[in-house]
């Protein structure tokens, strides 16, 4: 499928508003966040709001620039993200709207699993996933060897744990208990699922301006101009440093680990 790519200048103008708004938007929370609680912003369940800002924010400049890459599964898996992170951010600052499941808001699971499924079945039929490659959601050709290597994973992850209990080579809270055991292994994969909007906002909203071909990749190296870097050194470079100062108010307010302050002294 070819991709439909803006013109220099509205690619220019795309990547540009993207930036104020994502870092608008960070900052006047996150330093109103600090005026307000100081070093308590850290643990505050406000810092879970700029987690969601990329996403949202590169939703709106698809929108408003009317990209070519919304198309319709596009746009039915956006919307699906919407709701999910609504549902997500509600629960998570106020309370769980239809109980828990363990720790977890069950509403919350229940719609960000059904976000994570929807975009596997769309990427099950090639003319719904070439629909989504050019908004960056589709897996790619060989989209079965996602579900081989999560599954590989997860049997390697419960081995592991395993192997520790059995030979005595971690230190568990409790005795072990197979059906304890199996009841965290659960909820793990449900904590994994359920925290999926919060993580999608943040890695979308980036890597969609960065992987897409007319934004960050040809834009951003014209932009900044790094001494003795090419333009393929330069755009990674770039985008990691962008991506990093996003968070810098919040980050600015964490003080060193105690065991580097006693080096110090």
């Amino acid at each position: 499928m070819t991709l439909t790519l803006p013109a220099r200048e509205q690619a220019k103008k795309e990547l540009i508003v993207f930036l104020a708004l994502t870092f608008a938007a960070t900052y006047l929370l996150e330093l109103a966040g600090i005026a307000i609680w100081g070093s308590g912003i850290l643990t505050n369940k406000l810092m879970l709001i700029p987690m969601y800002i990329p996403a949202v924010c590169a939703i709106l400049c698809m929108v408003y620039f009317q990209s070519a890459a919304l198309t319709k599964e596009a746009k039915i898996f956006l919307a699906a993200f919407l709701v999910a992170s609504a549902v997500s951010l509600i629960e998570g600052l106020y309370q769980p709207l239809l109980g828990t499941i363990g720790p977890l808001p069950l509403c919350t699971v229940i719609v960000s699993v059904g976000a994570f499924l929807l975009v596997v079945i769309q990427n099950t039929k090639k003319p719904w996933r070439e629909s989504l490659e050019p908004a960056r959601l589709s897996f790619g050709r060989n989209y079965r060897l996602y579900l081989f290597l999560s599954v590989i994973f997860g049997a390697l992850f419960i081995l592991g744990l395993l192997i520790s209990y059995y030979t005595g080579l971690s230190l568990p809270v409790q005795e072990y208990n197979p059906g304890v055991f199996f009841t965290f292994i659960g909820l793990y994969l449900v904590t994994f699922f359920g925290a999926g909007p919060k993580y999608f906002g943040e890695e979308y909203g980036w890597r969609f301006h960065a992987d897409h071909g007319h934004l960050c990749r040809r834009q951003l190296p014209r932009i900044v101009r790094l001494p003795g870097c090419g333009e393929r050194r330069r755009s990674p470079a770039v985008r990691g440093t962008l991506w990093c100062s996003q968070r810098l108010p919040a980050l600015s307010r964490q003080r060193p680990h105690r065991a580097w302050q006693g080096r110090r002294e």
